[in-house]
């Protein structure tokens, strides 16, 4: 372990022995509490390293499909300096929806995005203006890919879904869900700005505002998936806003962590108390903007293994 993960830990543990009126019966005992904080360090330090990358030099090659070296999430960063912000929310779409498969890495997403070098990238401009071609030649690919991909799958969040064309939440269908949620005129702003409208620029009211909007129009997104996406686009500064909740309802790892932590058990507890319980957690521990997803994600991993630390990487 390095000097500056002790540090954080230290730091977090802190922050946790401060903490008061809130019942914590799931770390009493200290072993429990300091697995606890290692998994919240765990997920601070995820976070950091995605804010990391805005100050990072990057080779180009990172936003090119057919490299070797092509990471979305980079290539999201490097269209971000350009000022193309509606790629890097097209790639960090595509990221999350394909995520980063154990087997091929992030060639699922090169494959799709860079057109297996077939046709012209699917761009932003390129699959807005010519969303039939992209539906026709997928329909195609999504055979070649999956044969030449044995061990194709999705991320483990999204494992039950399915590369296959003939399907109600198929790729095309799904990317179309998107574009249509942006709206016609294709620009992210422009729906961000329809969000300020809304909120009264409220910036937790617009996280919510985001989030419902995709749970409701965005095929295949589950409560995870949205999440993740938004509070990516919070830790690139595309956005400014963030979540005043965990939206643990539905989950089945957030909630019984949040469960076990408030109450000593993993079942039973209604997903509004847990998030109240969570929000003056948040508070006192004081983890910044995206304290929700930190305490999210740290449940999640934490209650898989409560008394003996593990990394998990995704």
């Amino acid at each position: 372990m390095t000097n500056r993960k002790q540090k954080q830990i230290d730091c977090v543990l802190k922050k946790l022995n401060q903490v008061s009126g809130i019942d914590l019966p799931g770390i009493e005992d200290p072993n429990r509490k300091y697995v606890f904080v290692q998994q919240v360090v765990d997920s601070i330090r995820r976070i950091q390293y995605v804010q990391h990358l805005s100050q990072t030099k990057l080779d180009a090659l990172r936003a090119n499909p057919y490299s070797e070296l092509f990471d979305p999430l980079k290539a999201a960063v490097i269209n971000i300096r350009e000022g193309e912000n509606d790629e890097a929310f097209w790639l960090l779409f595509l990221a999350t929806h394909f995520g980063k498969s154990q087997a091929y890495g992030w060639g699922i997403v090169a494959d799709v995005y860079g057109g297996r070098g077939e046709c012209d990238i699917w761009t932003w401009d390129n699959i807005t203006k010519n969303f039939s071609d992209f539906d026709t030649w997928f329909k195609r690919a999504s055979v070649d890919i999956s044969n030449e991909k044995e061990k194709l799958k999705f991320n483990n969040h999204r494992k039950y879904q399915s590369f296959r064309y003939d399907t109600a939440c198929s790729v095309p269908k799904v990317i179309k869900s998107y574009l249509d949620f942006i709206g016609t005129h294709h620009s992210h702003a422009a729906k961000i700005a329809e969000a300020e409208y809304a909120t009264g620029n409220d910036k937790t009211l617009m996280f919510d505002y985001f989030y419902k909007g995709m749970k409701k129009n965005v095929k295949s997104f589950s409560r995870l998936g949205i999440f993740d996406l938004l509070t990516m686009w919070r830790k690139l500064n595309l956005v400014d806003f963030y979540p005043q909740y965990a939206y643990i309802a539905g989950s089945t790892g957030p909630r019984p962590g949040a469960t076990l932590l408030f109450y000593g058990y993993e079942s039973g507890i209604d997903a509004k108390t847990l998030e109240a319980k969570l929000a003056e957690l948040s508070d006192q521990m004081a983890l910044g903007p995206l304290a929700m997803q930190i305490l999210e994600d740290s449940l999640c991993n934490w209650q898989k293994s409560p008394d003996r630390y593990k990394l998990f990487r995704g």
